[in-house]
């Protein structure tokens, strides 16, 4: 069956792939925008990829660095293999074999990111279908969510004045909850501060293609500051955003 990826490859090789060779639409673009040039080329580049059939699918993983991987997945239609998916993330759940089932295998270096992709990218869903509706300021303004993390830090975080506690709480639940690296740098009634490490917002954004489709990067991170601005306003603080790299740094001060 290697023989589906070597023909894939050599379209690659070639410059002549086509909608054709694709089951999703939003698939092709992957494969000719700059911003994929890397994975597309380790796909190009891979002489060995693993090999596995699934009920439906012909699935080839080509591994990176780091534990991560491309996978590729093949269907056959109208006697035609084309690419229907491709991914960095595969469950591993490969059978149930009896019933009830409940056997699963865990992924603990990997979960935070998935829990958070799948948060950012429902959102940014949200935000683009509601932006077609009622237009971009009211959409942002549905994001603001400063209330109802207020309501979280009284409730949860007794030991420290009310902005402090709001810093305290958004660093705890965004590391424990949503597994981010953050640290507070600055910690006052007047002035704080919170260091997002290898941020999942910005890593996303760089490593998903699917959010390139949705939203451009700019109104990404409007998104963003709009969301974080809101929950420091309700908290007593004025937010400010720098940015080095994948990591975030928000300033907060009264």
């Amino acid at each position: 069956m290697k023989k589906i990826f070597d023909d894939f490859q050599n379209k690659i090789k070639r410059n002549s792939l086509t909608r054709d060779d694709f089951l999703r639409e939003d698939l092709f673009p992957m494969f000719h925008n700059s911003y994929s040039n890397a994975f597309v080329k380790r796909i190009a580049d891979c002489e060995n990829p693993i090999f596995e059939q699934g009920e439906d699918k012909y699935i080839f993983h080509i591994p990176l660095d780091e534990g991560w991987e491309v996978r590729l997945d093949f269907i056959c239609e109208n006697d035609k293999y084309k690419l229907a998916d491709l991914d960095s993330y595969t469950l591993p759940l490969k059978k149930v074999d009896q019933l009830p089932f409940n056997d699963y295998i865990p992924l603990p270096e990997r979960e935070s990111i998935m829990r958070q992709e799948y948060a950012i990218t429902r959102t940014v869903d949200y935000y683009v279908r509601l932006k077609e509706i009622i237009g971009k300021q009211e959409a942002l303004n549905w994001f603001r969510d400063g209330k109802g993390e207020k309501t979280g830090v009284s409730a949860w975080m007794p030991y420290f004045t009310k902005r402090k506690a709001f810093v305290a709480y958004t660093a705890w639940m965004q590391g424990r909850i949503y597994g981010e690296d953050i640290y507070i740098t600055e910690f006052s009634e007047e002035r704080s501060e919170l260091l997002f490490k290898n941020s999942s917002w910005l890593f996303l954004y760089k490593v998903a293609g699917h959010l390139k489709h949705m939203i451009p990067y700019g109104e990404y991170m409007e998104l963003f500051e709009t969301i974080w601005k809101d929950r420091a306003l309700w908290n007593e603080y004025n937010a400010s955003f720098s940015y080095e790299g994948e990591d975030i740094r928000i300033s907060l001060a009264t």
